[in-house]
């Protein structure tokens, strides 16, 4: 058995970031420090790329390993980690579109990119555990044929995966683009007013309305991006399988079943984040995530979020 123990921290610099509002300018003025007219009146929005952005990471990693012994070998392993990044995958593809606060692609704040921008990365998951095994009972049991027939050859294997929720901000489409010009991208984020927020449930909001307030709003909100987190992630897979010994040769018939998400539990996407969603939806969670990987292959429509069976047979030779 083997443990282990490790660190890994590392900074990007000079990474691509896109600015959508060069040119832009307040219509209802005062409005963060834009100007009352275009910067320059012969363009409308213009779309600047730099490479500005920067990134920082830190992670602990623990792991416990357990290598063969009796037909068992398997693997533990936790994570705590933090992400931060001004725009992550320099706003050319964003990890989730699940709802509209979850990725930015452009700098905030036309004047400022780190003042709303530097904050969690898309993908920034704190905790992180995982584990695997493989079982094999012996293929024979001494002095007892019947014994061997029945119990022996079984072999059974699972992973288990569980991390905490994806970050996202509260948005309010279309609320900047009656601020302001040139900026038909832009992201307004309403001022949070504090407080805890509840625990993510099917019959319990994740968000309240009462905690945001936009009325009189003249800048682009008073908190970074990506300072919520929705619901966890959880996901068993698991198989069996009986070996059948055809021939001294190794000639093996196996037959068993894979189990993908065999507990058949639901996992639940980031709650609508849209403040314009108040009063209906604001703060619910409307559909649940599929896993990346599945019997139909990685990052595959058909991949569905219950459980799925698979009946295997196979003949090793």
């Amino acid at each position: 058995m083997v443990g282990t123990l490790g660190y890994v921290g590392n900074h990007g610099s000079n990474l691509a970031v896109q600015q959508n509002a060069i040119n832009a300018y307040c219509k209802t003025c005062p409005f963060g420090t834009l100007p009352t007219s275009a910067p320059d009146p012969r363009f409308g929005r213009i779309r600047e790329l730099t490479n500005q952005g920067i990134s920082n990471y830190s992670g602990l990693t623990a792991t416990f390993t357990r290598r063969l012994t009796k037909g068992l070998q398997g693997s533990l392993n936790y994570t705590w980690s933090h992400a931060l990044d001004d725009i992550s995958n320099a706003g050319f593809d964003q990890y989730s579109f699940n709802t509209s606060g979850e990725a930015f692609l452009y700098q905030i704040d036309p004047k400022n990119l780190r003042r709303y921008n530097y904050g969690n990365a898309d993908y920034d998951f704190r905790h992180n555990l995982s584990a695997s095994y493989i079982y094999e009972m012996p293929s024979m049991f001494k002095g007892n044929r019947l014994v061997s027939s029945l119990l022996g050859g079984w072999a059974t294997s699972g992973v288990f995966y569980k991390r905490s929720g994806q970050p996202y901000s509260v948005v309010d489409t279309g609320k900047v683009n009656s601020s302001v010009g040139n900026d038909s991208a832009g992201v307004f984020m309403p001022y949070f007013l504090g407080g805890s927020m509840p625990s993510c449930s099917v019959n319990v909001r994740c968000l309240n309305a009462a905690q945001f307030n936009e009325t009189g709003q003249n800048t682009f909100g008073n908190i970074a991006r990506n300072q919520f987190h929705g619901p966890g992630y959880f996901d068993f897979d698991m198989t069996i399988k009986k070996n059948f010994r055809i021939t001294e040769s190794g000639l093996t018939f196996s037959m068993g079943a894979n189990a993908y998400n065999v507990l058949n539990h639901p996992r639940f996407a980031n709650p609508d984040n849209n403040l314009a969603d108040a009063g209906s939806t604001f703060g619910q969670v409307q559909s649940t995530v599929t896993p990346a990987s599945s019997p139909y292959g990685n990052f595959q429509g058909s991949a569905v979020s219950g459980r799925v069976l698979q009946l295997e047979l196979e003949v090793k030779f």
